[in-house]
């Protein structure tokens, strides 16, 4: 028994003599970890020192929440509903939402178009149409108002070739008078109209009241849709402009013309062609004082008008 305990104590001093051997490497890998643990340590509570602080969020509250959502399902099934992603789709109303406009500001266009006069001759032709609250003149081929092209030019009417093909007919009024003498009698057109807006002076000289002068201005295409001329062809040239249809509510009316008279000069400007024509029409809306040569029953005549 004395012989066990004696030899555990032997093993234990042998132990202990190993473990003193190494006692200095185990000693210094001891302190290094030691460091270690104390450096992470350090690192760890400067980290925390340096973090900005974090603020926790305020709760929203439902109303707020809730209407972003429906803001955003509305737009979503605005979106769905008239496709905004496809471009074909897009672009196919855009363009047919314009052309509808244009339709329909051509198709007004077309319909306050009025035909004023007209002359026909071989490759001179021309119209005199209302459009736009204006006269103008126009060929074969140009275009009018509402889009059209003139196509075809006739004494008494004209053609207009629309952009869907379609044709458009103009046509002036019937000849003869559109008024009975007995709304306009012989001594009230002689003597001037009532209240003196158009007064005879003698010797085929006649005084147009400005407000008579002014209304025939702002009127001046339905006056003269109430005459028509026609041009005189003599020896193959144009030496005037034959009346042919005047009624009695037109200025021209109560000026001492009557139907057959044919205007040979206007201010000094010979009528010997259909562009002069057309073109006096444009300088009796504005003129003051109007001078006619007429020819009547193969006689000369002269004829003298003046706005007061």
């Amino acid at each position: 028994m004395g012989y066990i305990v004696a030899n555990q104590l032997a093993q234990g001093f042998d132990m202990l003599s190993v473990l003193y051997s190494f006692y200095k490497p185990i000693f210094l890998a001891m302190l290094v970890l030691l460091g270690l643990a104390c450096g992470h340590l350090v690192d760890t509570v400067v980290q925390m020192n340096l973090r900005p602080e974090i603020m926790a969020a305020p709760p929203r509250s439902h109303s707020v929440v809730s209407e972003p959502l429906q803001n955003t399902e509305a737009g979503l099934n605005l979106i769905l509903q008239n496709n905004i992603f496809d471009a074909n789709s897009r672009s196919a109303t855009a363009t047919m939402t314009l052309a509808s406009k244009k339709d329909a500001l051509a198709a007004a266009a077309r319909a306050d178009l009025k035909l004023i006069g007209t002359v026909v001759l071989a490759g001179r032709s021309q119209v005199l149409l209302e459009g736009n609250n204006e006269l103008k003149f126009y060929r074969l081929g140009d275009t009018v108002p509402g889009d059209g092209t003139v196509e075809k030019i006739l004494r008494n009417q004209v053609q207009i070739r629309n952009r869907d093909q379609s044709v458009t007919t103009l046509k002036l009024q019937e000849k003869g008078p559109l008024s009975t003498p007995a709304t306009h009698p012989k001594a009230g057109l002689e003597g001037g109209a009532a209240g003196g807006e158009v007064k005879n002076v003698g010797e085929n000289r006649w005084l147009i009241s400005r407000s008579m002068g002014e209304t025939v201005r702002d009127n001046f295409a339905a006056q003269m849709r109430l005459v028509q001329m026609q041009p005189r062809t003599q020896a193959g040239k144009i030496d005037g402009f034959v009346i042919q249809r005047i009624d009695s509510r037109s200025i021209l009316g109560q000026l001492g013309l009557r139907i057959g008279d044919v205007v040979i000069d206007v201010n000094n400007t010979t009528l010997d062609s259909p562009e002069k024509g057309l073109q006096i029409v444009q300088q009796l809306r504005e003129a003051r004082r109007i001078t006619l040569a007429v020819e009547r029953d193969n006689q000369p005549m002269s004829f003298s008008y003046e706005i007061q």
